[in-house]
């Protein structure tokens, strides 16, 4: 989904977008919707209210499977980015703003740059503040009992050993 994004638009996906009054909008997972082949529910969702409006809240129970942890039943989304100022995900600076970080922009590699992460605790998938700050990923990692699955930018999936050193993580 995200390399679809990124095909399209030429840059990655916006952690979050902002609304008139520069609060922040729509996560990420939410654009990425059409990109998962969930057209219609992206359609129904007003873009132009909060994630939390009166009218999108109606969408909060309606998790795409994607985001869901695979084989539970629980219908909060457990995928996060980093948030970092050089993660590959940054938020817009103002409303309006929809070009994100460009493939160029992003200095560790697309093989060493961490996208997604499995995160503890379920969160509403269309908060756009349900992200994880480094240190928190760092924690994560630390905290898990053997290892947490991750996403490369270059579409990897693997795991990341609670052992991994905080300096190769960053």
């Amino acid at each position: 989904a995200t390399v679809g994004y990124l095909l399209k638009h030429h840059t990655m996906p916006l952690r979050y977008t902002l609304v008139d009054k520069g609060q922040p909008a729509h996560s990420w997972r939410v654009h990425l919707l059409p990109f998962l082949g969930e057209e219609t529910l992206y359609k129904k969702i007003k873009l132009d209210e909060p994630w939390d409006s009166e009218w999108n809240r109606q969408f909060h129970s309606q998790t795409p499977e994607l985001f869901r942890r695979p084989g539970s039943s629980d219908p909060g989304c457990v995928y996060s980015c980093v948030v970092d100022k050089s993660a590959a995900l940054q938020p817009a600076t103002k409303p309006g703003v929809k070009t994100g970080v460009r493939i160029a922009e992003i200095t560790d590699g697309v093989s060493n740059t961490v996208l997604y992460v499995e995160r503890t605790q379920p969160v509403c998938w269309m908060d756009p503040n349900a992200d994880l700050t480094l240190d928190e990923f760092l924690a994560t990692v630390a905290d898990a009992p053997d290892a947490v699955p991750a996403v490369f930018l270059d579409g990897r999936a693997a795991l990341l050993p609670n052992a991994s050193e905080p300096s190769v993580l960053k």
